[in-house]
């Protein structure tokens, strides 16, 4: 890949199969050949977009067949989980087809032009930001244990240890991973933010766990996390808001959904960096990132685990271009957003996963978010958007004019 890709930045984010489509690009250019290759989608998604597919239109070639993302039987061992795309090149390619199964149903379509994402659409590509495109709320990782699993209790754990140390009860907290978060599970962990070495050495059990995660990152080949092994009693990277509330997303979601469950969660609930997080984010954030807008823009733009969803901050929330709404339209939001969350609440027998499941999903809650989806897209235009590619065209133009509009790529969000 060193040699193939000698004059490309960052190309060891690609998949290896990159390596054949720019050989094959060049062998092509110019020519009438025409070339296709079966490969992971992940080439068509997340940053490994923005990577390969602008340098392979500077040798004017395009796709001209695209077979969107399909999970592949093959003779590997256990039938791998593997989901792949078929991508065609060509440079005089007179007709252009996207292909497609959805629910076994195979579907083709002639497009004047193939996207990178394998969507009806131009050439635009999405790069990843380590800001927002826009004025709004800050999204970070959680916390990053680098524990080797000794600072986290399960609840028999979490009992046996307040049983025997009851002192350790104050530096236990609720802990919520992605997982933990949509199935309803129970964790914990010890959160020594702030003890004293003197409280560690009175608590034995504790004090051995702690000892347990020094000895983890002293053997660790990174340095970085040798180093940590200074504050064994810390989460590695801790990114904990003080006070107030926080909004989590899951950062791998399934595709099934229709709407990717997130919440409000107290502070004092630790989020592990298996989720995004929100700090102090308001409901207005909460109903602009549960709209079908948003949710669209993830799922065109967003890198894949499988097929499930890897929602970033850097590939999604940061690019996505918010609508400049006026303090009324916000107030319709809160309130749409408050309605969703209260229409939960119903349901309290239910985990997150359960309500979300498309085959399950409770009517009244669908209808809410049905409800939250006609307000936001209200503030994209007035006129409705007759479905996900309308959106998508719609917002790949906003996030142009954003971009293109300001040199040092950092928009202020009201530029429309």
């Amino acid at each position: 890949m060193d040699e193939v890709f000698s004059d490309f930045e960052k190309h060891r984010y690609l998949d290896f199969v990159a390596c054949w489509f720019w050989k094959g690009a060049q062998y092509i250019a110019g020519t009438n050949s025409e070339l296709s290759f079966v490969a992971t989608n992940s080439l068509c998604q997340g940053e490994q977009v923005a990577l390969l597919w602008p340098r392979i239109s500077t040798l004017n070639i395009s796709m001209h067949i695209a077979y969107q993302s399909f999970p592949w039987k093959n003779n590997a061992k256990n039938n791998a989980g593997v989901h792949v795309v078929i991508i065609g090149l060509s440079c005089f390619a007179r007709k252009k087809f996207i292909f497609s199964n959805q629910k076994d149903i195979f579907l083709s379509k002639e497009v004047s032009e193939i996207s990178p994402y394998l969507l009806e659409g131009n050439n635009s590509y999405v790069i990843s930001r380590a800001k927002p495109l826009c004025s709004v709320s800050q999204m970070v990782y959680g916390n990053k244990p680098v524990d080797g699993g000794h600072l986290i209790l399960d609840k028999r754990q979490y009992e046996s240890l307040i049983e025997s140390e009851p002192s350790s009860r104050r530096w236990i907290k609720r802990l919520y991973g992605a997982d933990d978060f949509l199935n309803g599970k129970e964790r914990y962990c010890l959160w020594l933010l702030g003890i004293s070495s003197d409280e560690i050495n009175s608590m034995p059990e504790v004090l051995r766990r702690v000892e347990q995660v020094k000895l983890t990152r002293l053997a660790s080949p990174k340095a970085a996390t040798r180093k940590l092994s200074e504050v064994p009693h810390l989460f590695g990277e801790i990114r904990q808001q003080m006070g107030g509330h926080y909004i989590l997303i899951p950062r791998v979601s399934s595709e099934r959904r229709i709407y990717m469950p997130t919440a409000f969660l107290d502070s004092e609930i630790i989020s592990t960096d298996g989720n995004q997080t929100i700090p102090n984010g308001t409901l207005y954030d909460f109903g602009i990132i549960n709209s079908s807008m948003h949710l669209d823009w993830m799922r065109t733009v967003c890198g894949r685990l499988e097929s499930r969803f890897n929602y970033s901050a850097t590939i999604v929330y940061n690019t996505f271009p918010w609508p400049n709404a006026s303090s009324i339209q916000k107030k319709e939001i809160e309130s749409l957003s408050e309605k969703i969350l209260l229409v939960r609440e119903n349901f309290p027998q239910k985990t997150l996963a359960q309500l979300y499941d498309p085959d399950l999903m409770p009517a009244e809650l669908l209808e809410a978010h049905q409800a939250l989806d006609v307000a936001v897209e209200k503030l994209y235009r007035e006129r409705p958007f007759k479905g996900s590619s309308e959106r998508l065209e719609h917002l790949f133009k906003l996030y142009e004019k954003l971009t293109s509009n300001n040199s040092d790529n950092q928009a202020n969000g009201e530029l429309w």
